[in-house]
């Protein structure tokens, strides 16, 4: 994980934070604060929130910016780790080699390739699960056990779940006011 990657993830959740804690504790910004003895007086105190609010959209973008920039983040990785380790193979399949292929973020494809063949001559393997069903479940298994077992979730997913919970908490008081 690059340093800007680091550094945009911190103020996206403390930003996140910081109106997640605005929005729980139900805290108004008073037109007259105290800072170190001196006294200073807002004429429109909830444009710090408006602030805070641009500052998260800002470091919201920021932070997919550079996520998009790192060359692998390492779930896909870990998830075809999982699918392979899981799936049923029998004698047959000792002279193939397999590996899962990504279509779009959660549809795969188990591929084969004979260990005599060229690299590049592979196709889709007999054993390829069928029913769409059950290839969502081996997908939501393989990413719990990705996002449980490795940081890799924590890492680049987390930020953007707590990120949503300020916009959530906003939505959902703008929709229970009268």
């Amino acid at each position: 994980m690059s340093a800007d990657l680091l550094r945009q993830r911190r103020n996206l959740l403390i930003t996140s934070l910081v109106l997640i804690a605005i929005n729980l504790a139900g805290a108004t910004v008073k037109s007259d604060v105290s800072v170190l003895g001196a006294s200073i007086q807002f004429a429109n105190p909830e444009r710090i929130v408006w602030g805070a609010w641009v500052l998260w959209a800002y470091f919201f973008v920021r932070y997919w910016q550079y996520l998009n920039e790192e060359p692998d983040l390492g779930i896909h990785q870990g998830m075809e780790r999982w699918i392979l380790r899981n799936f049923p193979m029998d004698e047959y399949d000792s002279q193939f080699r397999h590996w899962v292929s990504w279509k779009y973020v959660i549809f795969w494809h188990f591929r084969e390739n004979h260990e005599d063949w060229d690299p590049e001559d592979w196709r889709i393997s007999a054993q390829d699960p069928k029913s769409k069903f059950r290839k969502v479940i081996w997908t939501f298994r393989a990413f719990l056990f990705v996002a449980t077992k490795t940081p890799r979730f924590t890492d680049y997913g987390a930020p953007f779940l707590v990120a949503l919970i300020p916009l959530i908490l906003v939505m959902w008081n703008f929709f229970q006011s009268p």
